[in-house]
């Protein structure tokens, strides 16, 4: 009788240790989740914008930066090509 009474004792001991957790867990996932959600709206929004710019002037400025140095690259690539395209004389 002793052992199922150690069994019952120690269930409730995890049963309560697991439940403690999870509602901790519960908490801040939801302070989390309400975050991530309100995120999510501002980017759901139809006005116009593509999602990579949405977040502001850090993302402009990184994608103008980006588009620049991707053309500086092509013509740059371009003009390598035409100076080995012509043989010197």
């Amino acid at each position: 009788m002793n052992s199922r009474n150690n069994m019952i004792l120690g269930q409730a001991i995890i049963r309560h240790f697991c439940k403690t957790g999870a509602r901790a867990q519960t908490e801040v996932a939801s302070a989390r989740y309400n975050q991530l959600k309100g995120k999510q709206s501002k980017f759901q929004i139809d006005d116009g914008v593509p999602s990579y710019l949405k977040a502001g002037f850090g993302d402009k400025a990184l994608f103008a930066l980006t588009a620049g140095l991707v053309t500086i690259g092509t013509g740059w690539g371009f003009s390598t090509l035409w100076v080995m395209s012509a043989p010197k004389n």
